[in-house]
């Protein structure tokens, strides 16, 4: 097939102009991501790439005089940093490999800090913000965040204005959160993000949607909440429940929160048992007829002058978003129902497809690295009331569907896949929620395993 195809295999004339594909270890060229990516994972061992990876590593730390990070690799390296997670399941893993260490921090004491500060801002002719103190600063931003306990808090006890939260560029906000990532050794939590980044946890919701796609997008994986005390959750209930004045959402919980709504199902059964354990009263109505939920859902878009987000029905609805992902499977049928465009679409530019999610993206970029070739929502199943589900990707012997997190309806789909699926088998990738129905499940942390599907 052409996409296996080499451009090199082509007369120079006969190559029309179009984005070209190159191997980062051979340098071949190819018309598409997914020849590049049968090409890789049939011409190149993994200890050779590894070796490929390992020595720009060790000549980017040579030409920086330091161990490089994340962005100084996307920034000046060959390679993009996402190829090094992939590959060696961690940057620092990666750099444990390559024979380089981080930068212990030094203990410096407040003063010191504040006049660095100080000297910072009077060179910028503003307030600087922690990735100014990392790259021109004296002192690692860690010492400000131990020391005072945030960045902004530092700020603040310097004398200086806290920096305004508007308009951050998205490279900017993906750089911040990297550098924190970067100091942790993994990905931040939300109440990490607070502590040590410039930006709030809100800004990157409102560019990203949720906290963990930020995340994704950076190349972290989320972290994972295990053996969180009872306590622990009731108490972030209550400390979100203080900042709404009111009774949190499950969604503005995943969202904003200290934990995933995944914690509270794992420990409380769901989210309404949880608020019922911390005293709260419940969001969601149960039963509320179809057609007042896509009512209310218009009147909002109406009102917005826009498509709602999950995030605007719990603020500013009369229900709260998990009514309508009860009774719709999700908040973009719950759209589709109310013939509303939907808003979170991605398209990255290494696929030739665009991506619901930064979950599909990620697994997108598995199969490509494996050489194995999909359609994109290629299979459409129909069910009651002319109802259609499609699921993320067909290959020629799976039907994969990928999932963040999940509710208790949508099991309905799975089991219709099951039921409908004769040659191939049906695959569920998920990160929480109620287990669903499927030939072969992986959990979103063990998702490496779908290499083995292929083998």
């Amino acid at each position: 097939m052409s996409d296996q195809s080499n451009i090199s295999d082509f007369g120079v004339g006969e190559v029309p102009e179009t984005n070209l594909y190159e191997c980062e270890i051979c340098g071949s060229e190819f018309d598409s991501a997914k020849g590049r990516g049968i090409h890789r994972s049939k011409g190149h061992e993994e200890e050779e790439i590894k070796r490929v990876y390992i020595g720009e590593l060790q000549r980017l730390a040579d030409e920086l005089d330091r161990s490089p990070s994340l962005s100084d690799m996307n920034q000046y390296g060959n390679h993009s940093s996402k190829s090094y997670q992939n590959t060696f399941g961690s940057w620092n893993e990666a750099l444990k490999q390559a024979g380089l260490e981080i930068n212990e921090e030094q203990n410096i004491a407040k003063p010191d800090l504040c006049e660095e500060m100080e000297r910072l801002a009077d060179e910028l002719e503003r307030t600087p913000t922690s990735r100014d103190m990392a790259e021109n600063g004296k002192y690692s931003t860690a010492n400000y965040s131990r020391k005072f306990g945030s960045w902004n808090d530092a700020v603040q006890e310097a004398g200086l204005e806290p920096i305004r939260e508007q308009c951050v560029p998205t490279e900017e906000l993906l750089n911040e959160l990297d550098r924190v990532g970067e100091k942790l050794g993994h990905a931040p939590t939300t109440v990490q993000m607070k502590q040590y980044g410039d930006y709030g946890v809100s800004t990157y919701t409102s560019e990203f949607g949720t906290w963990n796609d930020a995340v994704r997008e950076a190349g972290f994986d989320p972290v994972r909440e295990k053996n969180v005390s009872e306590g622990d959750l009731i108490d972030a209930i209550h400390s979100l429940g203080d900042d709404l004045c009111r009774t949190p959402s499950a969604f503005e919980m995943d969202k904003v929160g200290e934990y995933s709504v995944g914690a509270y199902e794992r420990r409380f059964g769901s989210w309404n048992n949880a608020l019922q354990e911390a005293g709260f009263d419940l969001n969601n109505r149960s039963g509320v007829p179809d057609d007042e939920l896509i009512a209310e859902l218009r009147n909002l878009a109406s009102r917005l002058d826009r498509t709602p987000r999950a995030i605007d029905m719990d603020s500013e609805g009369q229900h709260g978003s998990a009514t309508y992902t009860t009774s719709f499977g999700s908040w973009a049928e719950a759209l589709n129902r109310a013939d509303l465009e939907h808003k979170r679409i991605l398209h990255p530019d290494h696929l030739d497809h665009l991506a619901r999610s930064g979950y599909e993206v990620e697994v997108a970029e598995i199969l490509l690295d494996i050489g194995i070739e999909y359609e994109y929502e290629g299979l459409v199943i129909e069910y009651e009331d002319n109802r259609t589900y499609t699921p993320d990707f067909v290959t020629e012997q799976y039907v994969i569907e990928v999932k963040g997190h999940v509710y208790r309806n949508e099991e309905k789909l799975a089991e219709l896949a099951l039921e409908k699926l004769s040659e191939k088998q049906y695959v569920v990738i998920q990160d929480s929620g109620p287990k669903l129905p499927a030939d072969v499940h992986i959990s979103w942390d063990e998702r490496g395993k779908v290499r083995r599907l292929f083998e």
